[in-house]
C-alpha cells in the first residue's frame, strides 16, 4: 500500500512539474522577434497591410517585434511553404493575399492544403473590386456594356492583371456565368492593366478600388462586386444593385499560422491582431495608403476562405 502510495504521489509530482514548465515556456511567449512572411515585393497591398500591422503590434506583444520578411513568386506559394516549413511555435507568420491561395490550391499548384494546414488569426482588409472602363468610354452604365457584350459576343476585350491571377480566374468565371462572351487580354498585374484601360486599348478592366482613387479623370467604375458599395468610391453601385448577382470578387489580405500551434499562442495572436486592428493610428495608416480595414475574427475568415473556394468552383 505504502509503495503504491509512494508511486502515485511521484507520479503526481512528474506530471505537475511537466504543466509548470510548459506554463512556464508558454507563459515567456514571445522572447524572441516574430518574423512575418509576405508572398509579394515591397510597396505592394499585401506587404502595405504587414508593414502597418508589424509597427504596431509589439505593443500588445510586449514590446517584441515583428519583422517583415519578403518572399515574391510563384504566386505567393513561396512564401506559404517557407512558413509551412517552420516550427509551429508562434515565431513565423503569414501574411496571405487570399485570392492566390484559391487559385493556386484548386489548380494543384499549391505546397499545402491551406485550410487543413494553416490556422486563420484574422483577416486585416477586402479591398473591393470595380469593373472599370475608359472615362471616355461610350459605356456609361453596366447595363450597357452588358447588353453590349451580350449582343457583340466576342467583340469586347478586358484587361487582366494574368490567367492565374486570383482577379483573371474569377472574373472570367463570372462573365461565363453571365453568359458573356469577351477576350481576356492578360498582363503581369494590376499596374499594367489599369494602364492600358486607361490608354484605352481595351474596352474595361476589373480592378482593386485603390486603382481608381487619383485617377477619377481617366478611369470610370461601373460596378463593385461586393455585396456593399467601396467606402472609398461610394458612388459606384454594386452589381447586386443593378441586377446581377454575382460571385464576391474580392481582394482579401489575412494572417495565419501553422497548425499545431499551441492554442494559447493562437489566441495571443488573435487577440493582439483584433487590438491592433482597432486603433486609430493603424486605421489612419491603411487610409494613408488606399486600403480598408476590414477586420475579421478567426471563425469570419475561416468562412469567407471556404465561400472564396466555393466561389471559383464549378
Amino acid at each position: 500500500m505504502f509503495n503504491r502510495l509512494k508511486g502515485f504521489v511521484a507520479a503526481t509530482a512528474i506530471v505537475a512539474g511537466i504543466s509548470a514548465s510548459a506554463g512556464a515556456a508558454l507563459a515567456e511567449w514571445p522572447e524572441k522577434p516574430i518574423k512575418m512572411f509576405v508572398g509579394s515585393s515591397a510597396g505592394g497591398g499585401t506587404d502595405t497591410y504587414a508593414r502597418v500591422l508589424s509597427g504596431l503590434i509589439h505593443e500588445e506583444l510586449d514590446g517584441v517585434p515583428m519583422a517583415v520578411i519578403n518572399r515574391p513568386g510563384a504566386g505567393s506559394m513561396i512564401a506559404l511553404k517557407e512558413v509551412a516549413d517552420q516550427d509551429a511555435d508562434g515565431y513565423t507568420v503569414l501574411m496571405q493575399a487570399v485570392g492566390p491561395v484559391v487559385v493556386n490550391e484548386l489548380q494543384g499548384k499549391s505546397p499545402v492544403d491551406f485550410r487543413k494546414e494553416m490556422v486563420p488569426i484574422g483577416v486585416l482588409g477586402q479591398v473591393p473590386i470595380v469593373l472599370t472602363v475608359p472615362y471616355d468610354s461610350p459605356y456609361q452604365t453596366l447595363q450597357e456594356l452588358v447588353t453590349h457584350a451580350t449582343e457583340n459576343p466576342g467583340e469586347m476585350r478586358w484587361a487582366s492583371a494574368g490567367r492565374d491571377d486570383y482577379l483573371g480566374v474569377g472574373f472570367s468565371k463570372i462573365a461565363e456565368r453571365m453568359g458573356l462572351d469577351v477576350q481576356d487580354v492578360p498582363f503581369k498585374g494590376g499596374g499594367p492593366a489599369k494602364a492600358a484601360v486607361v490608354a484605352e486599348q481595351v474596352d474595361f478592366s476589373v480592378l482593386g478600388e485603390q486603382h481608381l482613387v487619383g485617377f477619377e479623370s481617366k478611369l470610370r467604375g461601373l460596378g463593385v462586386f461586393s455585396p456593399e458599395r467601396s467606402a472609398l468610391l461610394p458612388d459606384i453601385p454594386t452589381f447586386a444593385e443593378q441586377g446581377y448577382e454575382v460571385a464576391n470578387l474580392t481582394n482579401v489580405f489575412a494572417v495565419y499560422v501553422k497548425a499545431g500551434t499551441p492554442d494559447d499562442i493562437v489566441q495571443r495572436l488573435r487577440d493582439a491582431v483584433a487590438t491592433t486592428a482597432q486603433k486609430e493610428e493603424y486605421k489612419a495608416l491603411l487610409a494613408k495608403a488606399g486600403l480598408t480595414d476590414t477586420y475579421l475574427n478567426a471563425e469570419e475568415s475561416a468562412a469567407l476562405l471556404d465561400q472564396m473556394f466555393e466561389d471559383l468552383t464549378d
